[in-house]
């Protein structure tokens, strides 16, 4: 039993978010008791905290105010070649965000107003959080991400 639960801990401590374990013909996904019992979280909880965080621009407000925006699409570059992006954009893609940016006084303010959007929504509310986290102050998501803008604007 000791070895069992030193290697479960160990397994909690490497963010293993599922597993069966077989023991003497009992089987039990240990997963779900690690996220019940030690907060454990899943993608959508994530998304979830950082559309609380991040707040939500509508596409006809952006179109009326795009020219004031840095616009960043956090997307791979192999889906802005297959659907285009928004004008004047700067792709980033999400996972290179914490390398590519930073505020600074001398370009980019802490205060700056930052679009984020991707190709619908998560993935810039993700980014976005990151952004805030590294400092940033004026963050905005696109509703809808790409497809609603492409919907938006015809």
């Amino acid at each position: 039993m000791f070895i069992l639960l030193t290697y479960i801990n160990y397994l909690y401590m490497c963010s293993v978010n599922t597993l069966t374990i077989t023991l003497n013909g009992f089987s039990a996904n240990i997963g779900v008791i690690f996220r019940l019992e030690f907060g454990m979280k899943v993608l959508k909880d994530f998304i979830a905290e950082a559309n609380e965080l991040v707040s939500k621009i509508s596409c006809k407000e952006f179109a009326e105010n795009k020219e004031r925006f840095f616009i960043v699409d956090v997307r791979e570059p192999s889906e802005i070649q297959e659907t285009g992006s928004i004008d004047d954009s700067l792709n980033i893609p999400r996972g290179l965000l914490e390398m590519k940016l930073a505020p600074d006084p001398s370009a980019l303010h802490a205060d700056s107003s930052i679009l984020v959007y991707c190709g619908g929504g998560s993935r810039a509310a993700l980014a976005g959080r990151t952004l805030m986290e590294l400092g940033f102050t004026n963050v905005k998501n696109l509703e809808g991400g790409f497809r609603g803008w492409k919907k938006f604007s015809g």
